[in-house]
């Protein structure tokens, strides 16, 4: 919290945050966890304070047209950087890259505040990828944030053992699927949600059993075919 005040007191007189663009090293340069030095400073893993980047996109979209994590980012990667900060007592700030990794200013709009807060706790614990096996390798991850439109938020990983994304939406609860499986869900979800119209609404997640990619259950299954012809739900 001491962090955050000190933040906000400094823009508030009008000082820009600038800094170096010096970043942690890790070998995906649009790896969540590549936070330019400075900004990385004002997280404390002691505290327990997580600091990553992020990527707002439209998951359903992104997913069900594209056929890769690189196509996703390609086209994320073309709006501003942005990262979150939260803190051990549950604050948050968002920071945004103005100059080219020059300079970063907390931005406060409206639409940051909707976060799905058991993303923030997978990314400081990775539970879920961690169902996988205990000795996984995160080789990079990505935080996708969809919330802005309902969508949900993801977090990819590639790893030395496949892809996965874990994924959360209010209709669903907490899953983590293979990316085959998670690309699967999002074409169907897409398919359904158009024949539909405006019927689902913003529930279009939730017309599947999802439950063997329950990552706390006894059947979790990541890599379980996605049931495609489980007849749809309908609202």
């Amino acid at each position: 919290m001491r962090k955050i005040i000190a933040c906000l007191f400094l823009v508030a007189m009008v000082f820009p945050l600038c800094f170096s663009a010096n970043t942690t090293e890790y070998s995906d340069p649009l790896d969540s966890r590549n936070i330019p030095a400075e900004l990385l400073n004002l997280a404390d893993p002691d505290e327990g304070d997580i600091l990553f980047r992020y990527y707002n996109i439209p998951i359903l979209f992104e997913f069900a047209k594209k056929d890769s994590i690189e196509a996703i980012l390609e086209e994320a990667t073309e709006t501003i950087p942005l990262y979150a900060l939260e803190t051990s007592d549950g604050q948050r700030v968002v920071f945004e890259d103005r100059d080219n990794g020059t300079s970063y200013e907390i931005v406060d709009k409206n639409h940051q505040s909707y976060w799905a807060n058991p993303s923030f706790q997978e990314h400081r614990t990775g539970e879920a990828i961690r169902a996988i096996s205990p000795d996984i390798i995160i080789e990079s991850m990505f935080y996708l944030k969809g919330e802005n439109s309902m969508m949900g938020t993801a977090i990819y990983y590639k790893t030395n053992l496949g892809d996965y994304v874990f994924f959360i939406h209010w209709s669903i609860g907490e899953r983590l699927f293979s990316a085959e499986a998670f690309f699967e869900y999002q074409r169907a979800a897409y398919a359904e949600s158009t024949q539909n119209g405006d019927a689902l609404g913003a529930d279009f997640y939730s017309g599947w059993d999802l439950s063997v990619y329950d990552y706390r259950s006894e059947n979790f299954n990541p890599h379980a075919p996605f049931p495609k012809n489980t007849e749809i739900a309908q609202t």
